[in-house]
């Protein structure tokens, strides 16, 4: 996981940031989620939207993982908090 932990310095200043910070964590949680890794997959998308709330494919993704995980209560919650 050096993406997540690792910063190059010295290359152009054109990355985009976000590539190495929450977006890096909702793509793991998306490797997690296909490994059926569902604690890990639910930690990195907890990281993503402390990071960044507003991020619709994270919030999208914990909420599918309580669904799929039968966590159907909390999935609402998410909803919910989301929607207003």
């Amino acid at each position: 996981m050096k993406l997540l932990t690792e910063r190059e310095s010295g290359h152009i200043d054109s990355i985009n940031v976000t590539m190495t910070g929450y977006k890096a964590h909702h793509n793991v949680a998306l490797l997690y989620q296909d490994m059926e890794r569902w604690g890990d997959a639910e930690c990195q998308w907890r990281l993503v939207l402390d990071r960044a709330p507003d991020f619709v494919p994270s919030r999208l993704g914990l909420m599918e993982l309580y669904a799929r995980t039968g966590r159907l209560a909390e999935a609402e919650q998410i909803r919910a908090k989301f929607a207003g």
